[in-house]
């Protein structure tokens, strides 16, 4: 068989250890991870699943469809109480949801069946409801812009959307047109300074060794008295999460589910101090 070329392989591991384990994959050379059953791994090479022990069977695939890890059979997906993602337009008629997200997930996560973006969804929903004065939110790390788009949906009217994949943040723009919704998408390291404004929401569901790398840098892009949401914790790394939001915000409230956890943490209000974006 041709080495070359692109190959999936499940490896099965605690809850507990998956953010340490998809990190050091991504870093030693995985495509993607994809937190399902187990962890999805994509590789451009065979030999590669030979330096990862615990693999069992490996499986060569498409270019293309590697993109379609961990969505397959999805077409209508609950994302909370009010709100459904479907894979397109066709599937509209099968729910009574009174907002609907058509989302085509194939090249990017969050086709919203994941417990952490249901979490972020949740919570941003009842941040906005809560708010309605909410004006602008930024979606860090927006795959397919799932959360972004809801945030429009909802009636926030400056939304932004960022990710690191340049496929990430063309997948926004195309879902966000889809569902008749503005959103500003940029291509950009979300650890780094690559916004200069501040917003009502930051939204961020992504691997704890990101959010806490780039704490502080989200810290300066929340208005005062607005929210950072964010999910992707796993049960193992909650107590580090809440203790490193503490010392920056003022209130933080957490929820979980199936062992993820998610925190909407309060910023300050300090007139004076930062104005509004």
């Amino acid at each position: 068989m041709d080495n070359n070329g692109v190959y999936q392989g499940c490896l099965f591991v605690s809850i507990e250890r998956v953010d340490e384990v998809s990190d050091w994959l991504l870093a030693v050379g995985a495509l993607s991870v994809v937190t399902e059953l187990g962890l999805d791994v994509v590789a451009d090479s065979r030999d590669w699943f030979d330096t990862v022990p615990g693999f069992g069977e490996v499986r060569h695939i498409g270019d293309s469809e590697w993109k379609h890890v961990g969505h397959q059979g999805r077409e209508v997906v609950t994302l909370t109480d009010d709100v459904v993602v479907v894979a397109n337009e066709s599937f509209i008629s099968q729910t009574s949801a009174p907002i609907v997200i058509v989302i085509d997930p194939r090249d990017a996560f969050g086709d919203g069946a994941h417990p952490t973006t249901q979490l972020c969804a949740e919570a941003l929903t009842r941040w906005i409801r809560d708010h309605p004065d909410a004006a602008s939110c930024v979606d860090l790390g927006c795959g397919t812009g799932v959360l972004s788009i809801l945030a429009g949906k909802l009636g926030v009217t400056d939304c932004v959307a960022v990710d690191i994949d340049p496929v990430a943040v063309a997948m926004t723009q195309a879902n966000a047109a889809r569902n008749e919704v503005r959103v500003d998408t940029r291509c950009g390291d979300i650890t780094r300074r690559c916004i200069d404004r501040q917003f009502d929401i930051v939204v961020a569901n992504l691997l704890t060794g990101t959010l806490e790398r780039a704490m502080d840098r989200w810290v300066e892009w929340v208005n005062p008295g607005g929210v950072c949401i964010m999910s992707g914790v796993s049960a193992q790394w909650a107590g580090d999460m809440r203790r490193c939001l503490a010392t920056r915000f003022i209130s933080v409230d957490e929820t979980s589910r199936d062992g993820w956890h998610a925190f909407v943490a309060t910023s300050a209000v300090a007139s004076g101090v930062f104005g509004r974006a």
